[in-house]
């Protein structure tokens, strides 16, 4: 048995360690997806504690019961639509880039990545296992970024989902352009934002499910991000997306909705 479920992607920049602002424009995107009547939103990886190249990420990392998360879980409630978005999260001593989803009921539910830029520093959790997220009738799994590499990880999810999340950091378009002239970055940008899609649709058509990506867009203090998100079905097929963006002064929040058939789990 299949059915539709209505689901959402948002993207927007985090300022590094500016909690708050992150947290209310992640709520802003959130209302504006609940009008739409969606079900769930994804939010790019670390989009609460904001992320930057030249920055530590233990110096982003934000206590595991931070008011910003409470925030988060109320707004969820009165929006009533489960918010998937990211943060770099300190307990006991330890760190670890987490995406969370905050569910209309007040719980969060927490995945930790596994492997990546930044993470091979002590003290950072790195020992994941894929956690199956329930958010009504959607079994999602989460593939943060990086751990998108890792065979083990996919495998883990596979039978057991029927939806994926891939929030991402997006770095990779942005830093590895940005020293080219101006016509030569636009080109660039659109070229990796081509590949990105492409590589998108095959995930989606290999795993046999819907996926849900979500990259940030906009000015950190030492780069630009350039977006490119979307929701593709269980076909391979595109059925909203964000473009991606390589002009600062064009890069702007953004948000697309759609209907997705998932199957029952």
């Amino acid at each position: 048995m299949t059915q539709s479920v209505h689901v959402a992607t948002g993207q927007h920049v985090g300022q590094p360690g500016a909690w708050e602002r992150n947290t209310q424009t992640a709520i802003e995107l959130a209302s504006a997806a609940a009008r739409m009547s969606a079900e769930l939103i994804l939010l790019p990886e670390m989009t609460i504690s904001g992320f930057e190249v030249e920055a530590a990420l233990s110096d982003l990392a934000l206590p595991h019961d931070h008011a910003v998360l409470d925030q988060l879980c109320e707004a969820s409630a009165d929006l009533k639509i489960a918010i998937a978005a990211g943060w770099v999260e300190s307990r006991d001593a330890s760190l670890a880039v987490i995406h969370g989803v905050f569910h209309p009921d007040r719980t969060i539910s927490r995945q930790c990545k596994n492997s990546g830029t930044g993470l091979e520093t002590d003290g950072f959790h790195t020992q994941s296992t894929r956690v199956v997220i329930t958010v009504g009738p959607m079994r999602l799994g989460l593939i943060i970024c990086a751990d998108s590499c890792s065979d083990n990880l996919w495998k883990q999810l596979r039978g057991r989902v029927n939806i994926i999340g891939f929030p991402s950091a997006g770095s990779g378009q942005w830093i590895q352009s940005r020293d080219l002239p101006n016509d030569a970055l636009l080109e660039e940008v659109a070229h990796q934002g081509a590949a990105a899609r492409r590589r998108a649709q095959e995930i989606a058509l290999s795993e046999g499910v819907p996926l849900i990506l979500s990259n940030p867009v906009g000015k950190t203090p030492h780069t630009a991000w350039p977006g490119n998100s979307g929701i593709i079905d269980r076909d391979g097929h595109i059925l909203a997306w964000l473009p991606e963006e390589a002009v600062v002064e064009r890069m702007k929040p953004g948000l697309v909705t759609a209907q997705v058939v998932i199957d029952d789990i």
